[in-house]
């Protein structure tokens, strides 16, 4: 496992496209802070898509921004429910970069909170495994997303084809890591079809009141021992009573993590693979902040 601070995955490589997908984002963080580690001699174009809740509220910045509409665009998408994945791809002609995290593109979310962020690179010239593939199917689902509308829709709809693109197809099914999105079906589904059974380790700050979201994960994959690892919120408490809840005697319950706290590990544990309920982070490389 290799470990990087956050932003060297921005200048891992001299991208000639970079989209990243963010639930909420503050702008002026963006630019003060993000914006100045990514190369841009080899720039063409830089595309952020956003829930339209967030969006509406980065407006606010408008005001204090330089070289948005100019240098990157920001799109804002609509969904049924919330548009929740924080991925972002960086591509030129010889290499494809993932970084897929847990954080939103705020001060907050790339600095001060516990994140856990997973990165890998692909080259166009080696073997190339599922991952690739899974790519793919998540930028086409991003297209069916965008909403045509909006002024800047074929703008984003262009580079996310190109993306796709330059993104080879998948080769070598061997390799295990793979990327999972619920724009087809529950997360849940997606994973059981990799298999049932095995160790499930979940870290999550919000269980929403109720551990229904953790029943139907549990319920579906059916793990032999789960290590459950809550957060806790800003006033110390964690937002359900876990102990309350009678969880099974093959859970594991570990001390809820307090937030806010930088942590030189974000990836809680090395050995197991780590869910949340929008996507799924494999812990092979992981980026602290």
């Amino acid at each position: 496992m290799q470990k990087l601070k956050l932003a060297e995955f921005f200048s891992s490589l001299k991208p000639k496209y970079l989209l990243g997908t963010t639930y909420t984002l503050s702008l002026t963080f963006f630019e003060s802070v993000v914006w100045p580690t990514i190369p841009k001699n080899n720039l063409d174009n830089c595309l952020i898509l956003c829930d339209n809740l967030g969006y509406r509220r980065a407006l606010s910045e408008a005001g204090t921004l330089r070289d948005i509409g100019a240098r990157y665009f920001v799109v804002p998408i609509t969904a049924k429910g919330a548009f929740h994945p924080k991925v972002w791809i960086a591509a030129n002609e010889e290499k494809v970069a993932l970084l897929v995290g847990s954080g939103n593109l705020t001060q907050s979310g790339f600095i001060e909170n516990v994140e856990l962020f997973w990165a890998t690179q692909i080259e166009h010239n080696q073997n190339v495994g599922a991952i690739s593939d899974d790519i793919r199917l998540f930028l086409e689902g991003l297209i069916a997303l965008v909403d045509r509308n909006i002024p800047s829709s074929q703008l984003a709809q262009s580079l996310i084809n190109t993306l796709y693109n330059l993104v080879p197809e998948g080769n070598d099914n061997r390799f295990p890591p793979r990327l999972l999105t619920s724009f087809h079906e529950s997360l849940p589904s997606e994973i059981k079809r990799y298999g049932t059974g095995g160790k499930l380790f979940i870290s999550s700050p919000y269980f929403g009141g109720d551990l229904a979201g953790y029943k139907l994960l549990v319920d579906t994959i059916k793990p032999s021992k789960v290590t459950l690892c809550p957060g806790m919120m800003r006033d110390g408490q964690v937002d359900v009573d876990l102990h309350k809840n009678k969880l099974p005697l093959n859970v594991h319950l570990l001390s809820p993590i307090k937030g806010r706290v930088k942590r030189k590990n974000t990836s809680p544990a090395e050995k197991h693979t780590c869910f949340s309920f929008t996507l799924q982070l494999l812990s092979a490389t992981s980026l602290s902040c």
